[in-house]
């Protein structure tokens, strides 16, 4: 394999998505709020929350893919507009986010208000059907925890004005921003969480091992890694705390690293070698479970208590615990 053609496998290794029960539920309820804008009295809203690497930002951005934006006889249209809500967030940088991504060629210039005025004409003139500001947990401020409440009544008024539902994207903490904003609160008519996967929990293992057999599938080696396999499958969410993004990212760097030995398949010694590039601080090898014979099961990465019973209570639906290919996995 030459290194070109080597590179371009990597590129579609990283491009591998792979659906699950939970993205495909959130795009669901995406798509119903989407739909909620026409000929509604008011603007609705969302919160999509969960820890890093469950897969939020991935499902948001499926959407997107399957509403484009358009440029039709100059006039631009932005059916899905999603936003970064900026670190240490005040309503101007927030305002600002949202004018740079409407194309805005000053979008840091003018007062509050004008800003505010000029973020409304684009959402309307570019055709806006929903606002994702992701990161909303960047409303809280970190270094004394407080809540950036003018950012957060300015999104309460968004949604009065009835320009487009919007969907809130964020960990966990980002549902504080709400239960303090009771007006923000009553605009909120779901809320979706994604929690990492359980092992001791049948359904979370019997999906989390099919999402690993269906990357298997489409990682192009030519052998099978037996990704799926009971305890390849353990020792990988050993690692990833039951995160797709942690495992996905397991599974990229032992592709890489295959891929230049010129290896047929993802041995367990690969993806050994795999987590400990890993590792920001190398530890011994007990820390590394594919270099111990026998592991047990690793609790799930943590998450807020109500949280994961509320997230808990919407996975209780056996029949719809089917894998999909197609969606996301990262």
């Amino acid at each position: 394999m030459t290194p070109t053609e080597r590179d371009q496998r990597l590129v579609e290794i990283n491009a591998l998505i792979v659906g699950t029960t939970q993205s495909l539920d959130a795009l669901r309820s995406i798509g119903t709020l989407h739909g909620s804008w026409r000929g509604a009295h008011e603007a609705a809203c969302m919160l999509l929350l969960g820890l890093t690497g469950t897969g939020k930002t991935l499902t948001v951005l499926e959407h997107a893919r399957r509403h484009p934006a358009s440029d039709g006889d100059g006039d631009m249209r932005r059916p899905v507009l999603i936003v970064t809500v900026p670190a240490r967030c005040t309503l101007r940088s927030l305002a600002g986010a949202i004018l740079i991504e409407l194309g805005d060629i000053l979008p840091g210039r003018g007062s509050e208000a004008e800003l505010t005025a000029r973020v409304r004409h684009h959402l309307r003139r570019q055709g806006v059907e929903l606002l994702v500001l992701d990161e909303f947990q960047h409303l809280i401020n970190k270094r004394d925890a407080r809540i950036v409440h003018e950012a957060a009544d300015w999104v309460k008024g968004l949604l009065s004005a009835n320009l487009c539902p919007i969907l809130l994207v964020g960990q966990i903490s980002a549902k504080r921003i709400i239960e303090t904003n009771g007006q923000l609160e009553r605009r909120v008519q779901t809320i979706c969480c994604f929690r990492p996967y359980d092992w001791r929990i049948d359904d979370d293992r019997l999906e989390f091992r099919a999402v690993l057999d269906a990357i298997d599938a489409r990682l192009g080696f030519p052998e099978r890694s037996d990704l799926g396999r009971t305890d390849t499958a353990l020792r990988i969410h050993h690692f990833s705390r039951g995160l797709l993004g942690q495992a996905m990212r397991l599974v990229r760097k032992a592709s890489e690293i295959a891929l230049a030995e010129d290896r047929p398949r993802l041995t367990r010694s690969v993806l050994a070698e795999a987590v400990d590039r890993l590792r920001l601080a190398p530890g011994t090898d007990a820390l590394n479970p594919f270099r111990i014979p026998e592991i047990d099961a690793a609790d799930p990465a943590p998450m807020d208590s109500e949280l994961h019973d509320l997230a808990a209570d919407e996975a209780r639906h056996p029949s719809r615990r089917r894998l999909r290919a197609g969606v996301h996995g990262a």
